[in-house]
C-alpha cells in the first residue's frame, strides 16, 4: 500500500531522494542544515527528521528550490488546505496518507535565469531531458538547452566534482541554495558528473605504502631457528 511504500527508509527501498534524513543515518552539510532551517520555525535539529520540524504551510516554490517533487500528508493531523495550499489535489491516497506532486517541481536539472531565488520564473525547462546513473558517483544527462545558460543539477556542490560538456572538462560551479552548475551554450548536449572523494588518491597512496612496508617488514623479520 502507499503507506507502507513511504514508511521510514522507504526511501532507500525505492531509490527515492528524501529530505528526512531517512537513508541509513544522518548525513547533512552545514549548507544543507542552513538551507532548511529557514523553512522550519527554529532553532532547526539536523540530527532530527525535517518532517517533524517544517514550518506550515508548505510553500512550493520554496520546495522546488530544495528539488522537492513529492509530498506525503498525513491529512488526518493537517489538513490539506491548511498545510498544502497550492499543491493542487492528491495524485494516490491510502486513509489519511496522501501524496502530491510539487507543480512547482522543474526536474533534476534546469536551466537557471537571473531572477530572485524563490521565483518559479528563475527555472527554464530542458527539453527532451534524460539522465542515466551507472552509481551514485557517475551522472549523465542529455538535453537541449533552449539557450545559452547554467544548468543547475540538483546534487550537492562539493568540491570533489567534476564535469565535461559534451566530453570537453568544464568548471562545475555551487549553483542555488545548494547544489551544482555548469555552463552550457543553447543546443543538443551531454553532460557527465563525476564525484572523487577529496584526497582519495592521497589516502589510497598512502594505504599502498603501508601495504608495502608493511610486507617488507615481515620479509625482513628473523625467523626462529626450529629446535632439533
Amino acid at each position: 500500500t502507499l503507506a507502507e511504500r513511504f514508511r521510514p527508509n522507504a526511501n532507500v527501498w525505492f531509490r527515492l531522494p528524501s529530505v528526512d534524513g531517512y537513508d541509513g543515518g544522518v548525513q547533512t552539510s552545514d549548507a544543507w542544515a542552513a538551507t532548511f532551517a529557514a523553512l522550519t520555525d527554529g532553532p532547526f535539529r539536523p540530527d532530527a527528521p525535517a518532517r517533524s520540524q517544517v514550518r506550515l504551510p508548505l510553500d512550493p516554490v520554496r520546495y522546488a528550490d530544495l528539488a522537492v517533487r513529492w509530498l506525503v500528508l498525513d491529512t488526518a493531523l493537517h489538513p490539506a488546505t491548511e498545510a498544502a495550499p497550492g499543491w493542487g489535489d492528491p495524485i494516490a491516497s491510502d486513509g489519511s496518507l496522501a501524496l502530491f506532486e510539487n507543480p512547482a517541481w522543474a526536474g533534476v536539472a534546469w536551466l537557471d535565469d537571473d531572477a530572485e531565488p524563490g521565483s518559479v520564473d528563475r527555472r527554464t525547462a530542458l527539453a527532451d531531458l534524460r539522465t542515466g546513473r551507472a552509481d551514485p558517483e557517475h551522472l549523465e544527462l542529455h538535453f537541449a538547452a533552449p539557450e545559452a545558460g547554467r544548468v543547475v543539477v540538483s546534487e550537492q556542490w562539493d568540491r570533489g566534482w567534476a564535469a565535461t560538456v559534451d566530453g570537453t572538462p568544464v568548471a562545475v560551479v555551487p549553483a542555488g541554495p545548494l547544489y551544482l552548475g555548469v555552463d552550457v551554450g543553447p543546443g543538443d548536449h551531454v553532460v557527465a558528473l563525476r564525484y572523487r572523494t577529496a584526497r582519495l588518491g592521497q589516502g589510497l597512496l598512502a594505504a599502498a605504502l603501508g601495504g608495502v612496508a608493511a610486507l617488507w617488514l615481515a620479509a625482513g623479520s628473523p625467523r626462529p631457528r626450529r629446535r632439533r
